[in-house]
């Protein structure tokens, strides 16, 4: 009988949230655009989708599943994953990856005016120790940095449009 790898658990919790989290924003989207939300930075979303598509299966490629993985970052992996999980369950209904405004939004509060771009860290924080738990610190760096540029772009974006990343 085989039995299943921190590796294996690891890449399918982080393979499983990620289809979750698609999901959710697909379904969230297309219901608040349906309400009369309108749509920003649609070129910027789709940059966004498609490095995380890409990341994911150069992750999925690289991975070998029978290596031993590294302890410490196998639990800040979790960590992170099981944080991101509940985020996603504290926001299910109004989770997006899109930048929507529309009628009933309420007022943009931002209590982190002066550090923008906070929301995006903890992405950031798993992009850079996930592929690390597999020693792939190539995928880590590489990631980290493409995603840092686009997560900028789009704090910017939320900036000039006077909004906050909300869900």
């Amino acid at each position: 009988m085989t039995s299943i790898s921190p590796n294996q658990v690891v890449l399918a919790l982080v393979l499983i949230l990620r289809l979750v989290e698609f999901w959710l924003s697909r379904i969230n989207a297309e219901r608040r655009l349906a309400d009369g939300s309108v749509e920003h930075g649609e070129t910027l979303h789709g940059a966004i989708s498609l490095f995380h598509a890409i990341w994911l299966a150069v992750l999925v490629m690289q991975v070998d599943l029978d290596a031993e993985a590294e302890p410490s970052w196998l639990t800040a992996a979790v960590a992170l994953l099981l944080l991101r999980a509940a985020r996603l369950f504290q926001a299910r209904r109004h989770w997006t990856w899109r930048l929507l405004t529309g009628p009933g939004d309420l007022p943009a509060i931002d209590p982190t005016q002066n550090l923008r771009g906070l929301a995006y860290m903890p992405m950031l924080a798993e992009l850079l120790v996930i592929p690390l738990v597999f020693g792939l610190k190539w995928i880590s760096l590489a990631g980290a940095m493409i995603y840092g540029c686009l997560a900028w772009q789009r704090a910017e974006m939320e900036r000039r449009l006077g909004i906050t990343r909300r869900g």
